[in-house]
């Protein structure tokens, strides 16, 4: 990890400040000269005094863990609340009232409002408690059930993230596409494609990768302007190719049939898998694949500047650890977001235009700390589910004067304690640890069973240095009560 960092740090031309060990993980990790000059920059100012975010205690990792335990895109229930019939990414066992998503957005929440009694995160542990979850984050959905974090979605089925997709399946991070199939992050009206990442304005698009302007490609990587293509790399402007050899049209098509007629049958499909990988094993790959961008590190990147670790970025400036980001400025600790400037430790959703703290699934907000699902508002702190509402805390309005108050007594508290700027507690997301993206990501290494005496029956370890456990009470049914346990704690 310590060779990692230090490869970071030269190729970023970035000072290492200081290293810390994650209080979860134990892990080391850097201090970056320009992660505390980002901070500086996006800390917020209340009441005239700025409160600038402490040097981060968790490692990167841990961080962008805990901000996908609250995303869970594709595990659906089919439950019934009050004898209506829900499909839902939220088990009953986890939450007892969820809403259909029509049904939240016509609710008022400021009815579930509390008051404050015990610290603030107690406080807000209350609220949550109090609230109804969503069953599903979508938006004008047509014949598409099964479908989550999506606007306009028609006929698709177990697809997750972005907008205006049709006839597609099992894909993730697509816009204005159809016809897709096992597909990420592609976009500009692309079609017909399996198995395919980031493919972008193109069409009959399979096994490939990073392909764009292009039609007709099977096993291509880093493909422009391409067309009639079968294990092809980085080339543009051609066509009729076989293993990057030009061929004349009559000759490519002979190849093309016989390699159809191969890709008929699975066995010859493995074949031809491994026969690309071999392939791409004499090529040099570049570890990034970055494109008309200036001082950035780590990879898939476009006309962004000043890009810091992670991958897949569009149109954004001075962003540090980051996923899925378009049109972003000012900003660190993200995962998925289109159209927002200065964030920090922020999970998803859309166009906030300015200043959010550890928030997850908003819109269009302004000065919102430490909030969910909050829509068009400004100064939110510790809110669920509001729309266009200014100044309120827990669900309660306030006054801008009595607001801004309050919320300092809410950042010094939380100074004090040692965590203004720490993303919200696992515990408090309403998925298990095993239904979310973050089990994607950052798989448990060990795992115990117990039995129905609570005893363990079964205890499982593939990496002898992994430090976390899961407990898996039912291990053939949903796990009601997994707990994913960074602090170490018995439970």
């Amino acid at each position: 990890m310590k060779e990692l960092n230090k490869i970071l740090e030269q190729i970023s031309n970035d000072e290492i400040i200081e290293y810390k060990t994650c209080k979860y993980s134990w892990e080391k990790f850097p201090i970056f000269k320009k992660d505390l000059e980002l901070l500086e920059k996006i800390s917020p100012v209340i009441w005239g005094k700025k409160y600038v975010y402490d040097i981060p205690e968790i490692s990167p990792r841990i961080r962008q863990m805990m901000r996908l335990a609250f995303r869970n895109e594709r595990k659906f229930y089919n439950i019934k609340i009050n004898w209506k019939k829900l499909i839902s990414t939220v088990h009953p066992e986890m939450r007892k009232n969820i809403l259909k998503t029509e049904d939240f957005f016509d609710t008022d929440f400021t009815k579930f409002n509390i008051e404050k009694v015990d610290d603030f995160d107690k406080d807000f542990t209350k609220l949550l408690a109090k609230v109804p979850y969503i069953d599903r984050l979508i938006l004008n959905p047509e014949n598409s059930p099964y479908i989550n974090q999506e606007v306009a979605a028609k006929n698709c089925h177990l697809i997750a993230w972005w907008m205006n997709n049709e006839d597609s399946m099992y894909s993730t991070f697509l816009s204005y596409c159809s016809d897709m199939l096992d597909c990420y992050s592609c976009s500009e009206h692309s079609n017909n494609s399996y198995e395919s990442i980031r493919v972008f304005n193109s069409s009959k698009i399979f096994f490939s990768q990073h392909i764009k302007d292009s039609y007709n490609i099977y096993f291509g990587r880093e493909i422009i302007n391409w067309k009639n293509i079968i294990f092809g790399f980085d080339i543009v402007w051609w066509k009729y190719i076989y293993k990057d050899k030009q061929y004349s049209k009559e000759k490519w098509k002979e190849i093309y049939k016989e390699f159809k007629e191969k890709l008929k049958t699975n066995s010859w499909l493995q074949e031809l898998k491994k026969e690309y990988e071999e392939f791409l094993q004499t090529k040099n790959l570049r570890w990034q694949l970055n494109t008309l961008s200036e001082n950035t590190v780590w990879a898939m990147l476009m006309t962004s500047k000043d890009i810091f670790y992670w991958t897949t970025i569009n149109n954004s400036e001075d962003v540090r650890y980051w996923n899925i980001l378009i049109d972003v400025k000012d900003s660190m600790d993200l995962e998925s977001y289109w159209q927002w400037e200065k964030l920090f430790n922020v999970s998803s959703w859309y166009d906030n235009q300015n200043t959010c703290w550890v928030t997850t699934h908003s819109w269009a907000d302004f000065n919102t700390f430490y909030s969910l699902f909050v829509w068009n508002s400004n100064n939110c702190f510790w809110c669920f589910g509001l729309k266009n509402k200014d100044n309120y805390i827990l669900n309660k309005a306030y006054s801008k004067q009595d607001w801004e108050k309050e919320v300092v007594k809410i950042i010094e508290e939380k100074k004090e304690k040692g965590n203004w700027w720490e993303f919200f507690d696992m515990s408090l997301s309403p998925f298990p640890y095993n239904d979310t993206v973050a089990m994607e990501y950052f798989p448990p290494k060990e795992i115990a069973i117990l039995d129905w005496n609570r005893i363990l029956s079964k205890k499982t370890i593939d990496e002898k240095h992994w430090v976390w456990t899961i407990y898996i009470l039912e291990k053939d049914k949903f796990i009601s009560k997994a707990i994913f346990d960074l602090g170490w704690e018995k439970k």
